[in-house]
C-alpha cells in the first residue's frame, strides 16, 4: 500500500492489559489529527488494523481480517511480541504508518475444515487427544501418507507459526515469508519421528484415531470425531504485517529466543 492510501483505521486491544487502553487512546487520536477515519470495527474497506497486545492480540486481528490489502500493525504491550513492534513514540509511529516509512510482509495462512466449520489461522493448527489416553494421528498430502504417529496431539504450522509451539516441539525455524507448511507430532511415543516441511500446494489430510480437540491460533476450538478427516490447505490470499524498519528476522530470533548471531 502507497503512502497517503491509508485512510481507514481500525483498533483491536487486549483490555486485560492495563496499558493497551491508554495506547489506544493515543493511537486513535494521532489517527483522527491526520484526518483519517477511525472505525468502530473491521470491515471490508478497513485499510489497516493497529493491534495492541502481544502475538495473541495480532493473532485476534489477523482473524478479524476481511480483505487481502488490509494491513496489520503490531504494537507491543505483551510478552514474546514476536509480531508485534515495540513503540516508544505512538505519534511518531502513526507518522510512519502515514506516510509509508514501513515494511510488509506477507504471510501465508492455513486454510481448515473441520466438518462444515470452514476457518482459518495465522500461526498453526493444533490437534489435541481429547480423553487421558495417549492418541494417534494420521497425515496425508494429496493422498499419500506423510506419517501415521502414536502422541499427544499434532501441529501443522505456517512459517510464522515456526517460531510459537512449533519450535517448543524441536520443529525447524522457516523464514516467515516462505510458502510452507510444517507438521510435527507433539510428544511422539516413539524414538524415530521428525518434523517435516510440506510444500503450500499441497493437500493435507488429518484424522486421529479418537476423539481430538483442533485449535486455531490458540483461540478457536472445535471437535473432531474418531476418524474424522480436517482438510487443510493454504488459504488464498495473505496476510500483510507491517513492520517498522528497525531489525531483521534473524535479530529478532536473537534478542527473543537467544539465536546465536
Amino acid at each position: 500500500m502507497s503512502p497517503g492510501t491509508i485512510r481507514t483505521v481500525a483498533v483491536v486491544e487486549n483490555r486485560r492489559i492495563p496499558s493497551a487502553a491508554a495506547a489506544r487512546e493515543e493511537v486513535v487520536g494521532e489517527c483522527r489529527r491526520r484526518g483519517l477515519h477511525v472505525q468502530d470495527s473491521v470491515g471490508p474497506d478497513t485499510d489497516l488494523i493497529v493491534a495492541i497486545g502481544g502475538d495473541g492480540t495480532v493473532l485476534r486481528a489477523a482473524a478479524l481480517v476481511q480483505d487481502s490489502r488490509t494491513l496489520l500493525y503490531g504494537i507491543k504491550h505483551g510478552k514474546v511480541g514476536f509480531l508485534t513492534n515495540t513503540v516508544g513514540d505512538i505519534p511518531a509511529a502513526v507518522e510512519r504508518l502515514v506516510s509509508g516509512d514501513f515494511v510488509v510482509s506477507a504471510r501465508i495462512l492455513l486454510s481448515v475444515t473441520v466438518g462444515s466449520v470452514l476457518d482459518r489461522s495465522l500461526n498453526e493448527v493444533v490437534f489435541q487427544r481429547a480423553t487421558c489416553r495417549i492418541g494417534s494421528f494420521s497425515v496425508s498430502a494429496d493422498g499419500s501418507t506423510v506419517l501415521a504417529q502414536r502422541a499427544d496431539g499434532l501441529i501443522v504450522s505456517t512459517p510464522t507459526g515456526s517460531t510459537a509451539h512449533l519450535l517448543a516441539v524441536g520443529g525447524p525455524v522457516l523464514v516467515p515469508e516462505m510458502e510452507a507448511m510444517a507438521v510435527a507430532p507433539i510428544a511422539a511415543h516413539t524414538l524415530a519421528c521428525r518434523p517435516v516441511v510440506l510444500p503450500a500446494g499441497a493437500t493435507l489430510s488429518v484424522r486421529s484415531g479418537g476423539p481430538c480437540s483442533v485449535v486455531c491460533d490458540g483461540q478457536r476450538e472445535y471437535q473432531a470425531a474418531e476418524g474424522q478427516e480436517v482438510k487443510i490447505t493454504i488459504f488464498p490470499g495473505r496476510l500483510n504485517l507491517v513492520f517498522d524498519k528497525d531489525r531483521t528476522f534473524f535479530e529478532k530470533l536473537s534478542e527473543k529466543f537467544g539465536w546465536g548471531l
